[in-house]
Protein backbone atom coordinates (compact mmCIF):
# COMPACT_ATOMS: atom_id res chain seq x y z
CA UNK A 1 0.00 0.00 0.00
CA UNK A 2 1.28 3.44 -0.84
CA UNK A 3 0.65 6.72 0.98
CA UNK A 4 0.42 10.35 -0.64
CA UNK A 5 2.36 12.54 1.01
CA UNK A 6 1.60 15.91 1.91
CA UNK A 7 4.61 18.00 0.33
CA UNK A 8 5.94 18.47 -3.29
CA UNK A 9 9.48 18.76 -2.01
CA UNK A 10 12.04 15.79 -2.08
CA UNK A 11 15.65 15.73 -1.20
CA UNK A 12 16.16 11.98 -1.65
CA UNK A 13 20.10 12.37 -2.05
CA UNK A 14 21.46 14.92 -3.75
CA UNK A 15 25.43 15.75 -3.69
CA UNK A 16 26.73 18.82 -1.77
CA UNK A 17 28.72 21.47 -3.82
CA UNK A 18 29.95 24.97 -3.22
CA UNK A 19 29.47 27.45 -5.98
CA UNK A 20 32.28 30.42 -5.91
CA UNK A 21 30.97 33.11 -8.02
CA UNK A 22 32.54 36.43 -8.35
CA UNK A 23 30.68 39.43 -6.58
CA UNK A 24 29.93 42.91 -7.68
CA UNK A 25 33.60 44.04 -5.68
CA UNK A 26 35.33 41.17 -7.71
CA UNK A 27 35.61 39.42 -4.43
CA UNK A 28 35.20 35.72 -4.14
CA UNK A 29 31.47 35.02 -2.75
CA UNK A 30 30.90 31.02 -1.81
CA UNK A 31 27.16 29.27 -1.31
CA UNK A 32 26.67 25.66 -0.68
CA UNK A 33 23.94 24.08 -2.72
CA UNK A 34 22.09 20.36 -3.24
CA UNK A 35 20.56 20.66 -6.42
CA UNK A 36 23.09 19.35 -9.28
CA UNK A 37 23.14 17.09 -12.26
CA UNK A 38 26.29 17.20 -14.92
CA UNK A 39 25.35 15.39 -17.98
CA UNK A 40 28.78 15.49 -20.80
CA UNK A 41 30.26 18.83 -20.53
CA UNK A 42 27.09 20.36 -19.05
CA UNK A 43 25.89 21.06 -15.68
CA UNK A 44 23.03 21.59 -14.37
CA UNK A 45 21.79 23.51 -10.98
CA UNK A 46 19.14 25.02 -8.95
CA UNK A 47 19.36 27.98 -7.29
CA UNK A 48 16.81 30.56 -5.40
CA UNK A 49 16.59 33.71 -7.56
CA UNK A 50 16.58 35.45 -4.10
CA UNK A 51 20.54 34.17 -3.38
CA UNK A 52 23.56 36.25 -3.87
CA UNK A 53 25.04 33.51 -5.95
CA UNK A 54 22.44 33.72 -8.92
CA UNK A 55 22.97 38.00 -8.43
CA UNK A 56 26.76 36.49 -8.61
CA UNK A 57 26.40 34.38 -11.63
CA UNK A 58 23.96 36.51 -13.53
CA UNK A 59 26.17 39.69 -13.07
CA UNK A 60 29.39 37.60 -14.62
CA UNK A 61 28.24 34.36 -15.92
CA UNK A 62 30.93 32.30 -14.98
CA UNK A 63 31.95 30.10 -11.26
CA UNK A 64 33.44 27.35 -10.19
CA UNK A 65 32.42 24.30 -8.36
CA UNK A 66 34.15 22.77 -5.48
CA UNK A 67 33.17 19.45 -5.14
CA UNK A 68 33.88 18.76 -1.04
CA UNK A 69 34.33 15.90 0.90
CA UNK A 70 31.91 14.40 3.22
CA UNK A 71 34.36 15.56 6.18
CA UNK A 72 33.19 19.61 5.24
CA UNK A 73 29.64 18.86 6.15
CA UNK A 74 30.06 20.77 9.96
CA UNK A 75 31.64 23.81 7.83
CA UNK A 76 29.00 23.84 5.11
CA UNK A 77 25.96 23.39 8.04
CA UNK A 78 27.45 26.88 9.02
CA UNK A 79 26.92 29.02 6.51
CA UNK A 80 23.74 26.86 4.46
CA UNK A 81 21.22 29.88 6.33
CA UNK A 82 23.61 32.71 5.03
CA UNK A 83 22.83 32.38 1.40
CA UNK A 84 20.56 35.51 0.52
CA UNK A 85 21.82 38.55 -0.49
CA UNK A 86 21.44 41.90 1.21
CA UNK A 87 17.53 42.94 0.32
CA UNK A 88 16.26 39.46 1.35
CA UNK A 89 13.24 39.52 3.86
CA UNK A 90 13.04 36.05 4.25
CA UNK A 91 13.43 34.99 7.96
CA UNK A 92 15.09 31.58 7.03
CA UNK A 93 17.99 32.53 4.76
CA UNK A 94 20.01 35.90 5.94
CA UNK A 95 23.48 37.23 4.21
CA UNK A 96 26.88 38.02 5.44
CA UNK A 97 30.05 39.47 3.74
CA UNK A 98 32.49 36.91 4.70
CA UNK A 99 31.05 33.21 4.24
CA UNK A 100 34.75 31.60 4.05
CA UNK A 101 35.45 33.15 7.87
CA UNK A 102 32.07 31.74 9.33
CA UNK A 103 32.49 28.86 7.91
CA UNK A 104 36.29 28.40 8.40
CA UNK A 105 37.30 28.02 4.94
CA UNK A 106 40.26 29.06 2.95
CA UNK A 107 40.22 30.37 -0.36
CA UNK A 108 43.04 29.15 -2.55
CA UNK A 109 43.64 31.00 -6.60
CA UNK A 110 43.04 29.80 -9.64
CA UNK A 111 44.07 30.02 -12.95
CA UNK A 112 41.13 32.07 -13.13
CA UNK A 113 40.02 34.85 -11.48
CA UNK A 114 37.44 32.86 -9.05
CA UNK A 115 39.09 31.83 -5.88
CA UNK A 116 38.37 27.97 -4.72
CA UNK A 117 38.02 26.13 -1.45
CA UNK A 118 40.87 24.62 0.02
CA UNK A 119 40.32 20.81 0.77
CA UNK A 120 37.95 20.43 -2.07
CA UNK A 121 38.18 16.81 -3.75
CA UNK A 122 37.79 18.56 -6.80
CA UNK A 123 36.58 21.88 -8.83
CA UNK A 124 34.90 22.35 -11.97
CA UNK A 125 35.17 26.13 -13.86
CA UNK A 126 32.03 26.95 -15.60
CA UNK A 127 30.35 29.25 -18.07
CA UNK A 128 26.81 30.32 -18.29
CA UNK A 129 24.71 29.34 -21.06
CA UNK A 130 21.27 29.57 -19.91
CA UNK A 131 18.52 29.16 -17.22
CA UNK A 132 14.86 28.63 -16.49
CA UNK A 133 13.39 30.04 -13.95
CA UNK A 134 9.52 28.61 -12.32
CA UNK A 135 8.47 29.46 -8.93
CA UNK A 136 11.62 31.60 -8.16
CA UNK A 137 14.30 29.05 -8.81
CA UNK A 138 16.31 29.43 -11.17
CA UNK A 139 17.74 26.10 -13.80
CA UNK A 140 20.76 27.36 -14.72
CA UNK A 141 22.91 25.58 -17.55
CA UNK A 142 26.45 25.71 -17.17
CA UNK A 143 29.33 24.85 -19.90
CA UNK A 144 32.08 22.95 -18.38
CA UNK A 145 35.76 24.58 -19.20
CA UNK A 146 37.83 22.44 -16.92
CA UNK A 147 38.61 20.32 -13.93
CA UNK A 148 40.98 20.09 -11.38
CA UNK A 149 41.31 17.22 -9.33
CA UNK A 150 43.56 16.82 -6.56
CA UNK A 151 45.92 14.72 -7.27
CA UNK A 152 45.86 12.62 -4.25
CA UNK A 153 42.61 11.36 -5.54
CA UNK A 154 44.37 9.57 -9.03
CA UNK A 155 45.91 6.47 -9.51
CA UNK A 156 49.27 6.25 -11.32
CA UNK A 157 47.01 6.50 -14.82
CA UNK A 158 45.35 9.81 -13.66
CA UNK A 159 42.02 7.65 -13.57
CA UNK A 160 40.00 9.34 -10.36
CA UNK A 161 40.09 6.61 -7.39
CA UNK A 162 36.57 5.91 -6.30
CA UNK A 163 37.31 4.51 -3.19
CA UNK A 164 39.03 7.95 -2.10
CA UNK A 165 36.20 10.24 -3.85
CA UNK A 166 34.12 10.78 -0.39
CA UNK A 167 31.32 12.99 -1.36
CA UNK A 168 29.05 14.60 0.77
CA UNK A 169 25.57 13.81 0.19
CA UNK A 170 22.22 16.28 1.42
CA UNK A 171 19.21 13.12 1.78
CA UNK A 172 15.66 13.95 3.69
CA UNK A 173 17.53 17.09 4.56
CA UNK A 174 20.52 15.18 6.73
CA UNK A 175 24.47 14.98 5.72
CA UNK A 176 25.39 11.69 4.75
CA UNK A 177 28.61 9.91 3.55
CA UNK A 178 27.95 8.13 0.35
CA UNK A 179 28.16 4.12 0.93
CA UNK A 180 31.12 2.74 -1.00
CA UNK A 181 29.57 -1.22 -1.20
CA UNK A 182 29.62 -1.46 -5.39
CA UNK A 183 26.54 -3.74 -6.83
CA UNK A 184 27.95 -3.59 -9.93
CA UNK A 185 29.47 -1.90 -12.98
CA UNK A 186 26.93 -0.18 -15.76
CA UNK A 187 27.70 -1.55 -19.37
CA UNK A 188 28.93 2.05 -20.27
CA UNK A 189 31.56 1.29 -17.26
CA UNK A 190 35.52 2.55 -18.53
CA UNK A 191 37.58 4.48 -15.92
CA UNK A 192 37.73 8.39 -16.40
CA UNK A 193 40.17 11.19 -15.58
Amino acid sequence: MYQKLNTKTLYWGFPIVVISSLNDKNKTDITPISSIYNVNDSIMIGLNISSKAYENIKLNKKAIINIVPDSMWSNIEKIAKYTAKKTNDQKTKNYIEDKTKEGNFNLLNSEHEIQFLEGTLLYIVVEYIDELVVNGIANICFNVKEIYVDAELLDENNYILDDKFNILLYQFRKYKKINKESMGKSFRYVKSN
